[in-house]
């Protein structure tokens, strides 16, 4: 019976590489406790991430020995089965973590003196309650926690060929999703009902479980890209505006499309037109060496060429990255300087919003050593939905 979410060769690389990094800057090792990040070095996750903060998740991995995982008793026996690389260790209380224990692991394992890296920067977060981490802080007197963000990010936003298999089913069971909640759509249909068959679509296509879904659709509204949906019944002349994505095997995809209830008008349908276009403009920029804040400059650029509003689409950049999280980092904005490498997850989203509709078309795409390779599908034109 399966229960490894990655093959044995996949953890090993990963762990290789952290301990390249690891070395180069100087720590004897790392306290991994954010749920995201324990998956990517385990392979385990729990049956509702990000839902309980009461059974704390302890990775720890040190230069030379094998990892550790201490996790509550409830989780362990599962565990067991589901990790590969690591120990498992348990613990039986729910009213957080005993430090001693922690304490003795660490020092048993190398991580009592020196350097010992954290989930303490940009766009991560541990795991534990701050007065356990400052406790324990005090109780390991020969060592500094530092940031290990860097170390993290540099491991996490270049994909293997695994990663990015399981983004492209994630992206072709969104895709499958999309096209068919669109031709399924019509006129008096619920902005609850969409989310819901497009949640179920996803499913029918092979997805793990469905990740989101954003929904817009109302005229004076269409400012709301936030929307996850309302009793509000569509009507004739609407544009809908559904964006979401599936998870597989632990990653996501995140892209939308749209339609309108009814005939669809020459003047929206240009819109349309415009923003694809301007998509695929910043999608043939693409390439390794090129920054975050180059491909924001060539999607602004495009966006002003055709004489739209940039910032009409306000959720404060024009793409970012993707992996065990549905966004990650590099954020495409004009400040982010991060250099794309083959093998990163870019989704491109540049859009703006009228008053007779939202116009985005966001793509996903791997950056490879020629260029980007677009992972998401579905109809870019205008879906004609049922009056």
């Amino acid at each position: 019976m399966f229960y490894h979410t990655w093959p044995k060769e996949e953890i090993d690389r990963r762990l290789e590489n952290c301990r390249t990094k690891m070395k180069a800057e100087g720590l004897s090792g790392m306290v991994i406790t954010d749920e995201n990040n324990v998956t990517y070095f385990t392979g385990f996750r729990t049956h509702a991430p990000w839902t309980t903060y009461t059974r704390t998740a302890w990775y720890f991995l040190p230069l030379k020995e094998k990892p550790v995982l201490l996790l509550q008793n409830m989780m362990a026996p599962d565990a067991m089965l589901r990790t590969q690389d690591c120990k498992i260790q348990s613990y039986p209380g729910l009213y957080g973590t005993n430090l001693e224990t922690v304490k003795n692991i660490m020092d048993s394992h190398g991580m009592g003196e020196g350097n010992v890296g954290w989930e303490l920067g940009y766009e991560q977060r541990i795991g534990i309650p701050y007065l356990e981490y400052e406790s324990l802080r005090r109780m390991m007197d020969q060592c500094q926690f530092v940031d290990g963000s860097d170390i993290l990010w540099s491991l996490r936003t270049v994909k293997s060929k695994i990663e990015i298999d399981c983004i492209r089913k994630a992206c072709d069971a969104t895709s499958f999703a999309l096209d068919k909640v669109f031709n399924t759509m019509h006129e008096g249909m619920k902005e609850t009902q969409i989310v819901k068959n497009f949640f179920s679509y996803m499913m029918e296509a092979d997805a793990d479980k469905p990740g989101f879904a954003l929904i817009a659709s109302e005229k004076g509204h269409y400012d709301r890209i936030s929307n996850i949906g309302s009793d509000r019944r569509i009507k004739k002349g609407d544009l809908v505006w559904v964006d979401g994505g599936a998870l597989y095997n632990g990653y996501w995809a995140d892209f939308g499309r749209a339609g309108i209830v009814g005939p669809v008008d020459q003047e929206r349908q240009d819109y349309q037109a415009c923003v694809h276009e301007v998509t695929m403009k910043a999608i043939r920029a693409i390439k390794p060496g090129i920054t975050a804040s180059d491909l924001a400059g060539a999607c602004i650029d495009a966006l002003v060429e055709y004489g739209f509003d940039p910032s009409s689409f306000d959720c404060g950049r024009l793409g970012h990255g993707m992996g065990i999280m549905s966004t990650e980092p590099p954020s495409i904005t004009q400040q982010d300087e991060t250099v794309l490498r083959e093998g990163m997850i870019i989704n491109i989203e540049p859009g703006f919003v009228k008053e007779n509709g939202v116009f985005n078309i966001e793509e996903n795409v791997v950056v490879t050593k020629d260029g980007a390779k677009i992972l998401s599908g579905a109809k870019r034109t205008l879906y004609e939905i049922k009056c």
